[in-house]
């Protein structure tokens, strides 16, 4: 099989609407990020390009700030890949897509330390979290849900072009 292989004509409104729906998350991506950023460090941390943000991660939002990070980074390999509209591009927008995952997972994971380390049981009321993410907004858990979505029709997408690649 080719990679270089262009989706096929009948799915094409697909790619589009995930082209569409993962530039959404993305420009959300980063609006969120920069505004904790912001609201964080003050606004000259937004200007900084993030380079200060990355340099330290003692605390735990900035930790947070730094996983918002790569998952906006994964969802923009995925535009990209879906952009091209060829096979190869779709395998790597769902390569994306499952990074995004593991980065929620990971997420998952650190929290979990934290409320360990801290022995808790559940996060206190004066901190920010939703579900099991620590300093996660609601913004997090539309990203997590929208992309698993989009992981599962991406899949579909695939399964489809390589059957009709046979």
């Amino acid at each position: 099989m080719r990679f270089s292989y262009p989706v096929p004509p009948n799915l094409n409104l697909s790619i589009r609407v995930i082209k569409t729906l993962t530039l959404l998350i993305l420009l959300g991506s980063i609006a969120v990020t920069s505004y904790e950023l912001g609201y964080l460090s003050g606004e000259d941390t937004t200007r900084a390009l993030y380079s200060e943000v990355w340099a330290s991660g003692a605390d735990s939002a900035i930790l947070v700030i730094k996983l918002r990070m790569i998952i906006t980074a994964c969802v923009a390999i995925s535009l990209l890949g879906v952009w091209t509209k060829r096979f190869i591009g779709v395998l790597i927008c769902l390569l994306g897509f499952i990074a995004v995952v593991a980065v929620y997972f990971w997420w998952h994971e650190i929290s979990a330390d934290i409320l360990k380390g801290a022995r808790l049981t559940y996060f206190p009321s004066d901190i920010t979290h939703i579900g099991p993410f620590i300093y996660a907004v609601w913004w997090d858990i539309v990203v997590l849900v929208m992309i698993i979505c989009l992981l599962m029709w991406l899949t579909k997408i695939l399964a489809v072009i390589l059957k009709e690649n046979r």
